[in-house]
């Protein structure tokens, strides 16, 4: 129900059907400050790989310079890939570790790295190493190939794979001695061999067996992933600021859920981009709670279940000033340790928020009182 809202057009929504109305937001954020950039709203038919060369042309004409880019898998083509060289900008991608662009890079540097402590990434509990190749036949540039392995996403594949095995060998099993011939049985060819024999235009399954060789291919690469830099750094640092791009995940998730524009329910032009406008006010404020708390985490090494954006505003909202009997404002009851807590990591402590009570309880006694304009 877009009402006037020209933008919205058939496109490709996470949610729903190829061709439901929609129009499209992205958000440039600023890692090195951690905070919103600046943002563009966009015809609902555009894919956002066409797109990224606007984007970077808006991010120039705002006056951003020494430009990087972090980009999805989705964002990857050699189109891509040569405007932002021809531009000079540097960029960072994700690539699966099964991808047959880096599969034969991870092979090369398997067993040589995982158990390192010097290579150990604790922030997220993979280790990393860094080699150097060409992206594509034919790149004139050499790229850093940072190769990372988990033994928690090693042991998960492992177990999604054996279970995904052992219902297709069910499904199987009740197809031994059946008739096949209208069955599209290509998610069972992925992974079995499969012998029929033919009854005029039946074919009957009579036996399958493992293709274990590809199965096993599978299995080498379980836990590796690799993520692709134009610049020289090392893993840790590809891996960190690939992460950073967290923030901006999460101001774009917080931006549907807390302030919610998951649905705009506007019906005009004017009120869509008005909106828009006031929601990315909001997300900047929201990314400094995020950064805030980002960075004591990292600092302490220490991540405590209220350390989060939703539970550090909950637990703030708790500060509360009353109005008694002599008609001034007062702190309702002390302020926790975890409160405090919270405070510091805003550089604040509970004596500068007793200050700041004190300051608004006058302000407040005097509207009261009304003796302001």
């Amino acid at each position: 129900q877009a009402g006037d809202i020209d933008m919205v057009e058939g496109g490709h929504p996470k949610i729903g059907h190829d061709g439901d109305p929609i129009f499209n937001v992205a958000i440039a954020t600023n890692v090195s400050e951690k905070l919103p950039a600046f943002y563009e709203d966009y015809l609902g038919s555009i894919v956002d790989v066409s797109q990224l060369d606007c984007m970077v042309d808006k991010a120039r004409a705002l006056g951003y310079r020494n430009l990087g880019f972090i980009l999805d898998r989705g964002y990857f083509s050699k189109d891509n890939i040569a405007y932002m060289d021809g531009n000079r900008f540097s960029f960072i991608i994700m690539m699966k570790g099964r991808k047959s662009l880096v599969s034969s890079i991870v092979l090369s540097v398997k067993g040589g790295f995982e158990n390192k402590r010097s290579d150990y990434i604790w922030e997220y509990s993979v280790s990393g190493t860094t080699v150097e190749e060409k992206l594509y036949e034919g790149d004139g540039k050499a790229r850093f190939f940072h190769v990372f392995y988990s033994a928690y996403n090693n042991a998960k594949e492992r177990q999604d794979l054996e279970l995904k095995l052992r219902k297709l060998s069910c499904e199987l099993d009740h197809l031994l001695g059946k008739d096949c011939s209208d069955l599209k049985l290509g998610k069972f060819e992925e992974f079995y061999h499969l012998e029929f024999s033919k009854e005029g235009k039946k074919r009957i399954l009579v036996m399958y067996s493992e293709k274990a060789d590809k199965i096993e291919a599978l299995i080498e690469l379980f836990g590796y992933f690799c993520i692709i830099s134009s610049d020289r750094m090392t893993a840790r640092d590809a891996l960190l600021l690939y992460k950073s791009r967290d923030s901006s995940e999460k101001l774009f998730a917080a931006d549907k859920t807390f302030l919610g524009s998951k649905a705009e329910r506007v019906q005009s032009e004017a009120s869509l981009r008005s909106k828009l406008f006031i929601e990315f006010l909001a997300l900047i404020i929201r990314s400094r709670f995020y950064a805030c708390i980002s960075d004591h985490v990292h600092a302490t090494r220490t991540r405590r279940n209220y350390l989060n954006v939703v539970s550090v505003i909950t637990e703030l909202e708790k500060i509360e000033l009353i109005r008694i009997g002599d008609g001034v404002y007062r702190l309702d009851h002390a302020i926790t340790a975890r409160q405090k807590e919270i405070l510091s990591i805003f550089g604040m402590s509970d004596d500068d928020m007793k200050a700041e009570c004190r300051s608004i309880s006058k302000q407040l006694v005097t509207i009261d009182a009304g003796d302001i304009k």
